[in-house]
């Protein structure tokens, strides 16, 4: 399936979870770490508010490398995904969508059970 079917298909209508976890962020070896706002089986949405912009998070390449953290003391979910969209939010704060290109061994089902695992979902 194609990125745009992708973003307007089948897998955008994915439970969404309200939720504020840690993401790492790794490009270059380097690390920064942003919060999650909502999170899909196939994407999340972050606040990015202490990088300056989306080109410093991700140093300009399209496929980053992400770990999801879901349970402290737990290797975070591991995950490559690429930046949808970016935007300002009150007081100034960046806020970008990301829709999840690959996943690392037995990451997707650690994420659907994690989101399963919430009442509202």
């Amino acid at each position: 399936m194609s990125w745009i079917g992708k973003l307007f298909g089948r897998d955008r209508r994915r439970t969404r979870i309200d939720v504020e976890v840690p993401v790492l962020v790794v490009v270059g070896g380097e690390q920064m770490t942003c919060k999650t706002q909502d999170l899909s089986e196939t994407g999340l949405r972050m606040d990015i508010a202490e990088v300056p912009s989306l080109s410093d998070l991700t140093g300009g390449t399209r496929d980053v490398n992400l770990g999801i953290v879901i349970k402290e003391n737990e290797e975070p979910v591991r995950l490559v995904a690429e930046s949808i969209w970016t935007g300002k939010k009150e007081g100034g704060v960046h806020s970008s969508g990301w829709m999840f290109c690959e996943y690392s061994e037995g990451s997707r089902e650690r994420l659907a059970n994690f989101i399963k695992s919430f009442p509202s979902s």
